[in-house]
């Protein structure tokens, strides 16, 4: 009677330790949809610098500005979908280049961000 009783301790110890370690292990997953996500969130800057370095090249001629201006948006939404992101870039040309607002989105399964800024 002793022995059977030292067998199920053992057994019921054992599984209570199995389902610990299980429980603690689960908080040392790392979540990598939250590193993609900020990986996906590092392009905005670079974005907003491609699009305000094509405005500061504005040297008075304006439909030299508009193909530049169409140039980059096809440029920049073509590498972003080849990355797996949609990128949709919208702006009022005006000419000259009065401060302009620019509006552009990124969209992914796993984001949706909008940023809106003006060049000066």
């Amino acid at each position: 009677m002793k022995g059977q009783f030292f067998v199920v301790a053992t057994v019921i110890i054992i599984i209570t330790l199995m389902s610990l370690v299980r429980y603690f292990y689960s908080f040392s997953d790392i979540n990598l949809s939250k590193i993609k996500e900020l990986s996906e969130l590092e392009y905005i800057p670079y974005i907003k610098q491609t699009i305000n370095d094509t405005v500061f090249s504005f040297n008075g001629d304006c439909d030299k500005l508009r193909e530049d201006l169409n140039y980059t948006k096809n440029f920049l939404e073509g590498e972003m979908i080849k990355r797996g992101m949609l990128l949709n870039i919208n702006y009022v040309f005006n000419c000259p280049p009065t401060p302009t607002t620019f509006t552009f989105t990124i969209k992914t399964s796993e984001i949706y961000t909008e940023t809106t800024f003006t060049t000066p």
